[in-house]
């Protein structure tokens, strides 16, 4: 089976990075009164959507409206945090760098375009992708779980969809690559995964759910062209 080009999730893919993200806004909403926005809440809710859905998904529980620096005051928050706290997923800088070399390669993210950039810079992935190959919701009308952005990130690289390769962690993401008529493979290595990720992954549609970024890479051997 054909595959031109790569296309990685950023967030539970790359790095290590749902808990970090979703700490900040249970943080911020905590302080601001509501206590029940816990980590693990959050994380079950919110990991892998964009903030445009998780603003949704708040007001629409709480029936208010976030202050307007709300999105503002988590980027700046998770991005004081990555120093201490961002990591890369287990084997998954070794692995893009391996694959980079026979593969065209891309990211495509829910996230703000700030926040996966500086991501991606403390995981010295950076200069690897470069700006021209960088995605993020912001480049669409439609995030994840819509094919969007995936379209766009294989429409920029001029490469038909049918020869992209998806790799995600999360079920927006999943069907995402489905509904771009892209082969799409899940992973289960970020810490934030509970341990039935791997049969709901399998439900949204994953060709197949890997524990490790190794098994992937041998698999990418095994099937891609």
């Amino acid at each position: 089976m054909p595959n031109e080009l790569i296309i990685f999730d950023c967030d539970g893919t790359l790095s290590d990075s749902e808990k970090v993200h979703n700490r900040a806004i249970s943080d911020l909403l905590v302080e601001m009164g509501y206590p029940h926005y816990t980590l693990d809440y959050c994380l079950d809710h919110f990991a892998g959507k964009g903030m445009p859905a998780v603003c949704m998904l708040i007001e629409q529980r709480e029936n208010i409206r976030l202050p307007e620096n709300f999105v503002r005051d988590y980027m700046d928050l998770f991005i004081e945090r990555i120093p201490d706290e961002l990591k890369p997923v287990a084997d998954a800088v070794e692995s893009v760098l391996h694959l980079s070399a026979n593969y065209k390669i891309c990211v495509a993210s829910n996230g703000e375009r700030e926040n996966v950039t500086e991501s991606l810079k403390a995981l010295e992935l950076y200069d690897l992708f470069g700006e021209d190959r960088i995605f993020t919701a912001e480049d669409v009308a439609r995030g994840k779980p819509a094919p969007d952005l995936f379209l766009y990130a294989a429409e920029r690289k001029n490469v038909a969809p049918e020869n992209c390769l998806v790799i995600e962690d999360s079920i927006s993401g999943v069907n995402a690559g489905v509904a771009a008529g892209m082969r799409t493979l899940a992973l289960t290595a970020a810490s934030h995964n509970p341990p039935a990720a791997t049969q709901i992954l399998k439900g949204a549609g994953a060709e197949r759910v890997f524990a490790t970024w190794l098994e992937i890479v041998d698999y990418i051997k095994q099937t891609c062209g």
